[in-house]
């Protein structure tokens, strides 16, 4: 894998690579924990499926963040907050779509971790 632990965190802190580099780390993590049952732990690939949820909580939290931004910068009250609920409401969904990912990465990998015997089964959180 291309992304350590550690750096799939510390990307949210340098600028500019911040924009991307967390959205790839999490793709890496959601077509590693591949659920194909024809997969032998090790297949997994750089061109496989990914998922809708991953472009949703990327362009929600993003575009969140970008609003929440303007909205502070606006000098205006009754127009700030109009923007700033808006940002709030695009962060409330990445949120929600954040936990449906991790759900699934965590679903993805008991399922493979029990297909290939590595111990007893895992309950998704």
């Amino acid at each position: 894998m291309q992304f350590t632990p550690g750096w799939c965190v510390g990307w949210f802190y340098v600028p500019f690579a911040n924009l991307v580099r967390p959205f790839k780390a999490v793709s890496e993590i959601w077509r590693a924990s591949t659920d194909d049952p024809e997969s032998d732990g090790n297949g997994w690939s750089m061109m496989g499926s990914s998922t809708a949820l991953l472009g949703i909580w990327w362009g929600t939290w993003l575009m969140g963040n970008i609003i929440s931004n303007i909205s502070g910068r606006v000098d205006d009250p009754s127009v700030s907050g109009g923007i700033g609920l808006l940002g709030s409401g695009l962060l409330i969904v990445a949120a929600i779509s954040c936990i449906q990912l991790m759900r699934g990465i965590s679903a993805r990998q008991a399922s493979a971790a029990e297909r290939l015997g590595g111990g007893a089964p895992i309950a998704p959180v």
